[in-house]
């Protein structure tokens, strides 16, 4: 595959940007589909997951389009990306161009400015493109592309402003990364006031981080702040937009309803759920349209925060399930703990009622769900349980409603690794200290052993360990010997064997660092002063 052209450079992404599994995960899975599409309003976070995609592949072609681009022009600018000899003069050249070009991947974004008559031809190439040239597609419109056909062919995936909206998850490691602190009460309802939308979701929390304040209060100070600048963005959004499309929105401002769903189709900041078609919440209250509530509109459920290192922990809306048998509370660790937070009832029988009659092993394990489930219902109610767990078929949990640490544990690790390798020290410190003030302690550590978790408390210590090593490796390059030495020594607390961490003991008493007083310093940041007999023992 191709490296990436200067000709064609990707755009610059805001720093502290935190991986987004599901969407990685997306693009990754459906590789081989000859078009993926991102369809979503502006704002959304399709630039974002697109570069980010491209920066990991490191190759192919990505083509912001310009507005009124003729054909000719976004040929030969294809043409510098591929390192083709000399521009396609037609389309049938271009697609001659391709085929042996193949395998390649070519990522246009904003295709919605384009001339018509460029739309005509990417519209073409997405029908035509040889094998193995697979296009990812970005635009706020879907109307661009016969989108119901390509999806019905199998010839298209399409990843929409639902996918992209962020969780409680995400937007729980982002206030994390960002320094700012939240309760799980505020990332709900900042959740209910942007719904997820990422212009919105990340605005609010790096307004936050920037004025230096918790998210409590956040959402409603950036209205007030910064709410006339983001009226302008959607003003500046719909200069690009047709004259009809225009049209749409200001009779839809003037409260009319009947443009919804054209509005819905071109990305024109109206969504689509359960009650209907309405615009989005921020876009009313700042524009003064007035959204189309259905009157039974749910509350979005909080979220479950869950601990599992050191003492385990299970609230919602910051009570303490009250769990009625240890047997139920260990079978929801079970599944926290699982890949995917499910289990079918075989293998759940199997971990916790081996030798039990299959009849009345079946009966337990209907028990314990009905007793999780009553668990959860004192909380939210019976129906609210619902949200949590599902026990029709395999027992699943919902982990949109569920903030787990030992999940945001290892996302932060995988973060920092990733900005390690980048040579982003900053960064990767940033979530290497996210991931150790998660860690409180070994996984389950009140807990007795047991063998479904037993072989997961040292995995999970080996990665607490390991973020710390690179941690003190990235205090090392920033000039900064005393952090990276006491990082050492909280290894070497831990692996009094740990050659890495002698290594990194060794390696910070040869360093010149600034004079700052360590304890100072060390305060500063949360370092844990470690007993005086570590110190001796290394030194040595």
């Amino acid at each position: 595959m191709p490296s990436i052209s200067a000709e064609t450079p990707l755009p610059r992404l805001a720093p502290h940007l935190i991986s987004r599994p599901k969407i990685e995960s997306w693009l990754k899975r459906h590789a081989d589909v000859p078009v993926r599409l991102f369809a979503a309003p502006s704002g959304s976070g399709k630039l974002t997951s697109i570069v980010t995609y491209m920066q990991a592949r490191g190759g192919g072609a990505y083509l912001r389009l310009q507005r009124a681009e003729p054909p000719r022009a976004m040929r030969q600018r294809l043409a510098r990306a591929l390192n083709l000899a000399k521009a396609p003069a037609s389309f049938d050249e271009l697609l001659v161009a391709l085929r042996r070009r193949a395998p390649v991947e070519i990522a246009f974004f904003d295709v919605v400015m384009a001339a018509e008559e460029t739309l005509e031809e990417i519209d073409r190439l997405v029908d035509e493109a040889p094998a193995g040239v697979n296009l990812i597609v970005g635009t706020r419109s879907r109307a661009i592309v016969d989108v119901s056909r390509m999806l019905a062919s199998g010839c298209a995936v399409l990843c929409d402003a639902e996918m992209l909206a962020f969780d409680a998850y995400e937007t729980t490691r982002l206030a994390e990364a960002l320094g700012v602190a939240s309760t799980p009460s505020d990332i709900a309802y900042l959740l209910h006031e942007s719904e997820g939308w990422a212009a919105v979701t990340t605005g609010v929390l790096r307004h936050a981080a920037t004025t230096g304040r918790p998210l409590s209060g956040a959402f409603e100070d950036w209205v007030r702040r910064q709410g006339r600048l983001f009226s302008e963005f959607i003003a500046r959004e719909l200069e690009f937009a047709t004259e009809r499309e225009r049209t749409a929105f200001h009779r839809l401002i003037a409260g009319a309803q009947s443009a919804l769903p054209e509005l819905e189709t071109t990305g024109l900041f109206v969504r689509y759920d359960e009650s209907g078609y309405r615009p989005y919440r921020v876009v009313a209250r700042l524009c003064g349209a007035e959204p189309r509530l259905a009157a039974d509109e749910s509350v979005p459920a909080l979220p479950m925060t869950v601990k599992m290192f050191g003492r385990f922990e299970a609230e919602i809306g910051g009570r303490p399930i009250p769990w009625v048998r240890r047997r139920d509370q260990d079978l929801f660790k079970y599944l926290l703990l699982k890949g995917n937070s499910s289990a079918s009832r075989g293998e759940l029988i199997e971990t916790f009622w081996p030798q039990a009659d299959p009849h009345l092993a079946g009966q337990s394990l209907r028990t314990a769900c009905a007793n999780v489930r009553k668990a959860i219902g004192t909380l939210v109610g019976s129906e609210g349980a619902e949200r949590y767990i599902s026990t029709n078929g395999a027992i699943c949990l919902n982990l949109a409603h569920i903030v787990v640490d030992v999940r945001r544990f290892k996302a932060h690790i995988t973060d920092g690794d990733e900005e390690y390798e980048r040579g982003h020290h900053d960064e990767a410190i940033a979530h290497y200290r996210a991931a150790d003030a998660l860690y409180r302690g070994p996984l389950l550590q009140e807990d007795a052993s047991a063998p479904w978790f037993a072989p997961r408390v040292a995995m999970y210590q080996e990665l607490y360990v390991h973020s710390l090593e690179r941690q003190g490796e990235c205090w090392i390059a920033k000039g900064e010997p005393i952090l990276a030495r006491q990082c050492a020594y909280r290894v070497l607390a831990l692996k009094p064997d740990a050659v890495e961490g002698r290594r990194l003991v060794r390696l910070a008493l040869s360093s010149p660092g600034p004079s700052e007083d360590a304890d100072q310093k060390r305060r500063a940041i949360g370092l844990q002063q470690l007993p005086e007999r570590a110190e001796i023992a290394l030194e040595h």
